[in-house]
């Protein structure tokens, strides 16, 4: 693509491409078609944009007061700042009100998991975990109408199981219940993304994903891990009921390693590595600090 600019023209697509960068790191979905990410980066682009286009247009002469104080074959200094002819200025307002078309034309982020979950995309594999998140041993069998029997095992209290399950249907029978899952085959691969799928054994709980790399080092005690405040460490709240797809994602820059409930942490992290946990929480019930310290410290100790 050749681009045309004159003076600072250039960062138009210079502070896209950064602003797109910085807010791929918040979303899941960054296709060019998710219009909140779209919208979201065309926001911060078009607001700084906007201010710098101002400031180099009020710095800008007019070419007659330019000319006037010319020296006999003298040049004129290049003074406009366009991208494709194109004032800076004029692109970040311009960017800015597409952006605020895109943020509120593009349906919430509800509808759009709904409208995913309806499409039928049954291919690769994807891990499967069951939690039991009860007191007592829980049995769970899963099977498909094709292949017969995948699994039946006794999980013990606290405990979880999990396995690879290809693209498919499945039938999960637990606690006198049957819920069919399906399992949706991993769109993207990446160390820095992970699509997994959990189940829980009690629906009346939901999944908490915390941040928990501080935690990961061997020379940290338990009140050192109260002093960290882990309600800020929430990356986001999941009903799990009756199961959940993870979608989840950190910076380019760095490899997530996410662990299932009550799965011991790690004495310590490779070099550009992010631990995830997860933690079960009692459903309608707020996220309290106590409650995340006593939960952090049993998956440390």
């Amino acid at each position: 693509m050749v681009f045309i600019w004159r003076g600072a023209g250039i960062i138009v697509p210079i502070f896209v491409f950064i602003s797109g960068w910085i807010v791929s790191s918040r979303f899941e979905d960054t296709r060019l078609g998710n219009p909140h990410f779209m919208g979201w980066t065309l926001l911060w682009a078009g607001i700084a944009l906007t201010l710098i286009g101002l400031a180099l247009w009020q710095m800008t002469k007019a070419p007659d007061d330019e000319n006037k104080s010319l020296e006999p074959g003298e040049i004129p200094t290049k003074s406009r700042h366009d991208f494709f002819w194109i004032p800076v200025w004029i692109w970040g307002v311009g960017l800015t009100a597409l952006s605020i078309y895109l943020i509120f034309s593009g349906g919430s982020d509800e509808e759009t998991t709904i409208s995913q979950e309806k499409d039928e995309y049954f291919f690769g594999e994807k891990m499967l975990h069951f939690h039991n998140n009860q007191d007592d041993t829980v049995q769970v069998v899963v099977f498909d109408d094709e292949n017969g029997l995948f699994m039946d095992e006794e999980i013990p209290p606290l405990h979880s199981r999990f396995l690879e399950y290809p693209g498919g249907k499945y039938t999960v029978k637990c606690q006198g219940k049957t819920t069919i899952v399906k399992v949706h085959g991993a769109q993207t691969e990446g160390d820095n993304e992970i699509e997994e799928i959990y189940f829980l054994t009690d629906n009346k709980y939901d999944l908490l994903l915390v941040n928990v790399t501080n935690a990961c080092r061997r020379d940290i005690n338990q009140n050192q891990l109260e002093e960290i405040d882990w309600t800020s460490k929430v990356v986001k709240r999941i009903n799990a009921a009756p199961y959940y797809e993870v979608e989840a994602k950190t910076s380019k820059f760095s490899e997530m390693v996410v662990f299932s409930p009550t799965i011991p942490l790690p004495l310590e992290l490779e070099e550009g590595q992010e631990a995830f946990a997860y933690i079960t929480i009692p459903a309608g019930s707020d996220i309290e600090e106590t409650y995340l310290d006593s939960a952090v410290i049993s998956i440390c100790f």
